[in-house]
């Protein structure tokens, strides 16, 4: 997936901007040009999409139950976490094209969830829970963009870690395919991972604020 390639903003510029960054997802088919892709928003989730998040997480659940994926517990994180801050941060997101929500997440300033050792919930890192993207959209790799933003996100606020919890072998299989760190696994499929952001002067380009700061 492509963005327009502006420098990463500070953390006081993504506060004043009332959290919402413009991201291009694409939506077309190969080969199109570029500027039919259309234009997607990563913002804080509002009352408005408690709706969409509620569709989004049970879609998401039954594909990939329908792909042999079963276990997977259904995460309300970012529908319990609408309207919350963390030091000024909002705690629950979502991925918008227009009124639909395409994906979900919530963000823990903290590592979050049992088995972490006392050293590492002493480290640097934000916990990202109940991530979910629509099953649909063209592109099947929104689910690792939304990954990479956050990684972004976090990098702008010196964060070391991107840290989770899933209940799928086959998940963690995909996610430390994608680049996720395995830290420990139980017998009840329970797998902890984590993600290294990059140094704040290192961070990709995958940020643009919008004009006006809307």
């Amino acid at each position: 997936m492509s963005v327009s390639s502006h420098q990463p903003p500070s953390p006081g510029a993504l506060a004043s901007s009332q959290h919402t960054l413009r991201a291009i997802v694409p939506s077309r088919a190969p080969g199109q040009p570029q500027s039919e892709a259309s234009c997607s928003t990563v913002r804080e989730a509002t009352e408005s999409d408690r709706e969409g998040i509620a569709e989004l997480v049970t879609v998401r659940i039954e594909a990939l139950r329908q792909r042999g994926i079963h276990g997977v517990i259904p995460d309300p994180s970012a529908l319990d976490l609408i309207g919350a801050h963390d030091q000024g941060r909002p705690m629950a997101w979502v991925l918008c094209q227009g009124a639909q929500v395409l994906g979900c997440a919530a963000v823990l300033g903290c590592t979050a969830g049992p088995g972490w050792s006392r050293a590492q919930r002493k480290q640097s890192a934000w916990t990202l829970s109940g991530l979910y993207t629509h099953p649909d959209p063209a592109s099947p790799s929104i689910s690792q963009w939304m990954t990479e933003w956050f990684r972004s996100y976090a990098a702008c606020h010196e964060v070391r870690w991107l840290r989770g919890t899933v209940f799928s072998d086959r998940l963690q299989q995909r996610l430390v395919r994608l680049g996720w760190e395995p830290v420990a696994s139980s017998h009840a499929h329970t797998h902890l991972l984590q993600y290294r952001t990059w140094p704040l002067s290192a961070s990709p380009t995958r940020w643009q604020e919008p004009a006006g700061g809307t």
